[in-house]
């Protein structure tokens, strides 16, 4: 088994993924690890534990520090999915009435343009 190939089958460890981040940015524990990537310590905690995944934007912030391309962080966890999925495809538009009620969708999008509306008209009023 080439080394290559043992890396593309390494088990998911999120772990691996922050020990990495630092050891290449010469850090000495999470705390340090947490403000370099600007996020509270209980994050990278949770992360650590597996009680909160390495969001698709946490892995763009650790490929800014890095320089490491995301397919390459990806490959340190042990994340194998060929795509990140986003949160808006948890939910796709046919399935949008089961979860936001008979109205669907375009209530909560009339419900933001009216709030933002009255922000504005306050704003203007002030």
């Amino acid at each position: 088994m080439t080394t290559e190939t043992s890396r593309i089958q390494a088990p998911y460890d999120p772990n691996r993924l922050l020990d990495t981040l630092q050891s290449l940015l010469n850090l000495e524990n999470d705390l340090a690890l947490s403000k370099a990537l600007g996020l509270p310590d209980t994050v990278i905690s949770q992360i650590r534990h597996r009680g909160y995944p390495v969001a698709p934007s946490i892995l763009i912030r650790m490929h800014e520090l890095s320089r490491l391309s995301v397919s390459e962080l990806r490959e340190i966890e042990g994340d194998r999915r060929r795509t990140v999925r986003t949160g808006y495809d948890l939910v796709s538009c046919k399935d949008a009435g089961e979860h936001f009620g008979e109205r669907g969708v375009s209530f909560f999008f009339y419900l933001c343009v009216a709030t933002v509306f009255v922000c504005l008209l306050f704003y203007i009023i002030t």
